[in-house]
């Protein structure tokens, strides 16, 4: 049996795809629900998805995208709006995703989308490692816990023995970066493909156990539009949106 996680986060985006907040009238333009570390590429691969499927307009919502942490963590009674609409669910919790399978919020089999490693940040120029951030217990930034972000981080800095600063506990890993860049953290957790926007402005260190993440995609179940997410769905799968997706650095194949 799946393990579930019984986190606010998980039971936030549960009860979105439950409360049936998807379209209200079938249209051609489909709402993605995807983890903020899949910013830039996912969008190079919904700008392919549209020139291929003229009349179909791809919107992302990421996670940490102001308002969407809000829905995560909302109460399960809280009114729905069409704003929050999802027709295909992106996740890199898998036992998220399994759980939404195991209540029948998504359907069919989840297509795995990428696979993403975690790695710490330092700023660039310094000259530490690994080690280092960990004997000299240095401030370690992530994401909060309570966060889709944050869960899976947590338990990896906890085997990894480093010491995360409850001070710098952030939204999204672009802002935990943030923090290294401008110094307020010695160290970040987050997983390489959040790195690439950062470029040369800060080092990455490996750590010394392999830690990844496998993101998962399935179109939801009410979807009014089943067959338009389905065809999203299966582009995934092809080499154009495989390439897309090398070419940031995940590795999706």
């Amino acid at each position: 049996m799946r393990a579930r996680w019984g986190t606010l986060a998980a039971a936030g985006l549960l009860a979105v795809l439950a409360a049936g907040c998807v379209s209200t009238q079938p249209s051609e333009s489909l709402a993605v629900r995807a983890p903020g570390s899949l910013r830039g590429a996912l969008d190079d691969v919904a700008r392919q998805f549209e020139d291929a499927h003229r009349g179909i307009a791809i919107t992302i919502r990421y996670d940490g995208h102001p308002g969407a942490m809000e829905q995560l963590g909302t109460a399960l009674d809280q009114p729905r709006t069409a704003d929050e609409a999802i027709d295909v669910l992106i996740t890199e919790d898998e036992s998220l995703m399994w759980q939404a399978v195991d209540e029948g919020l998504v359907s069919g089999d989840p297509v795995t989308l990428a696979r993403s490693t975690y790695v710490v940040a330092i700023p660039s120029g310094a000259d530490s490692t690994f080690d280092d951030v960990v004997s000299s217990a240095m401030a370690v930034s992530t994401c909060s816990e309570e966060l889709p972000c944050g869960q899976a981080a947590h338990a990896v800095a906890r085997r990894a023995g480093l010491a995360i600063d409850t001070d710098l506990q952030e939204q999204t890993p672009s802002e935990v970066l943030e923090r290294v860049i401008d110094g307020s953290a010695e160290a970040g957790l987050v997983l390489d493909t959040a790195t690439h926007a950062a470029g040369q402005d800060v080092t990455i260190l490996d750590l010394p156990f392999p830690a990844s993440t496998t993101s998962l995609a399935a179109p939801v179940a009410e979807s009014p539009d089943r067959a338009a997410a389905q065809r999203f769905i299966e582009f995934l799968r092809t080499d154009e949106a495989q390439d897309a997706l090398d070419h940031s650095g995940l590795a999706a194949r």
